[in-house]
């Protein structure tokens, strides 16, 4: 429900928000919550309110297209390891265990502080770190799956490996993948909003929800905790 939620608002917030979200006006900066203004406005009198909903696009777009990218090479070198496990295997493997033994936003922050900080090197950065997850994954499944006697039989009757990989063993090893997909977008919102936090991610004037906590992180002391409230919280349900 949460997640139908997020998407509905991301679909449809050129229709929900009451004002454009890249419009400023100084003379409406640091408003608190208002009729007028729901969420308050930022220090450059852009609507939060308006920020926060095509944030959810932005985020959203982030967080499942990292993890379609990183499923998608994850499974095709699980794949490749799990059925020729000799040294090919072993390679591909080495080398997915070398990503994996860095904490993942630590990998994230590199690969992102290398490329620079825009919206389709965040997606790549996040996608990286979880390649790994989905490379194991899907080695195991493989491994287990071809000792099956369909895929023996199909071995018997001539077929090819990867006419075996890629009709038999792939759509009977995909459960614990899909399972894994759905718990990975809320991390990648999470790792999203820390690289645009520390600027690694996407630059203003976008409605990134780790910008905008960033831009209202020093307002806080000062009273103005709307700013920065607001897109935490969104932050948070995602």
């Amino acid at each position: 429900i949460i997640v139908l939620l997020l998407i509905f608002l991301a679909i449809f917030a050129p229709w929900l928000a009451p004002y454009d979200p890249y419009a400023t006006d100084p003379r409406f900066d640091l408003e608190p919550p208002s009729r007028a203004h729901w969420f308050g406005t930022d220090t450059f009198g852009s609507d939060i309110l308006s920020r926060v909903l095509y944030g959810a696009r932005l985020d959203l777009m982030i967080a499942f297209g990292a993890v379609g990218i990183a499923l998608i090479i994850g499974t095709l070198l699980g794949a490749i390891a799990g059925y020729w496990e000799g040294v090919l295997g072993d390679i591909i493997m080495r080398v997915v265990e070398l990503l994996q033994a860095f904490p993942s936003f630590i990998l994230a922050l590199a690969i992102a502080g290398a490329l620079g900080p825009s919206f389709k090197n965040l997606i790549i950065a996040i996608a990286m770190t979880n390649v790994p997850i989905y490379a194991h994954l899907m080695r195991v499944s493989i491994m287990a799956n071809k000792q099956n006697d369909y895929a023996m039989a199909a071995r018997a009757l001539g077929a090819s490996p990867l006419r075996i990989l890629g009709k038999h063993l792939l759509p009977n090893s995909l459960a614990p993948i899909f399972i894994q997909s759905t718990l990975q977008p809320g991390y990648a919102i999470l790792t999203a909003a820390g690289l645009s936090f520390i600027g690694l991610g996407v630059r203003i004037p976008e409605p990134e929800w780790g910008l905008m906590v960033a831009m209202g992180s020093s307002r806080i002391i000062s009273g103005e905790w709307w700013v920065s409230l607001f897109p935490g919280l969104f932050i948070m349900i995602a």
